[in-house]
């Protein structure tokens, strides 16, 4: 007959525990000399990790954005852990146009109460998507209520750029004990 496993205290389980994703900013997008070929580029990033989607703000007019911007998910329990941020260009008039992505593989949090670095600072290449990669894309979907169409000549030079990200986790149960 299975029985109940005792927890230690003050260690939260995997449902208390957050997943924080800091896209810190991008360099050289589109190899950093090609943007007057495209136009404006007013550079974002959508990040997908375990089901659920966060975005950062754009950044007009630059090839080398900076955000800061933290992206706090749940922890998802289960194989590797795998975020994919996908920059994208806004666009005023017209659908926002996919730049390409980044896969980010990260440490899985040992579970202690308290703050973990899952992985360091570090640098990305930004990788041409796949057209069935769109269609996964809730912002686009819920944004724009259509799939975007390949935009096949942002892949005719080299380099796309990179993006500097870094992950921590946190438990909320002990933020939460912390104070007292």
């Amino acid at each position: 007959r299975p029985r109940a496993v005792d927890v230690a205290p003050g260690v939260p389980d995997a449902a208390d525990r957050k997943v924080v994703l800091s896209v810190h900013r991008a360099r050289k997008i589109f190899g950093g000399g090609h943007a007057a070929e495209y136009g404006s580029v007013n550079p974002y990033v959508v990040c997908q990790y375990g089901g659920a989607e966060s975005v950062t703000a754009p950044v007009r007019s630059t090839l080398n954005p900076v955000w800061n911007k933290d992206l706090t998910f749940a922890f998802e329990d289960g194989e590797a852990p795998r975020a994919t941020l996908f920059l994208f260009s806004k666009n005023d008039y017209l659908n926002d146009s996919l730049l390409g992505k980044c896969v980010v593989n990260f440490e899985r949090p040992e579970g202690h109460g308290g703050t973990e670095r899952l992985l360091a600072r570090t640098w990305l290449a930004v990788v041409p998507c796949e057209e069935r990669e769109r269609e996964g894309i809730e912002h686009l979907c819920s944004e724009f209520g259509i799939n975007m169409r390949p935009q096949r000549f942002l892949f005719k030079k080299g380099s796309l750029g990179s993006v500097e990200i870094s992950v921590y986790s946190f438990a909320m149960g002990g933020l939460l004990n912390s104070g007292s």
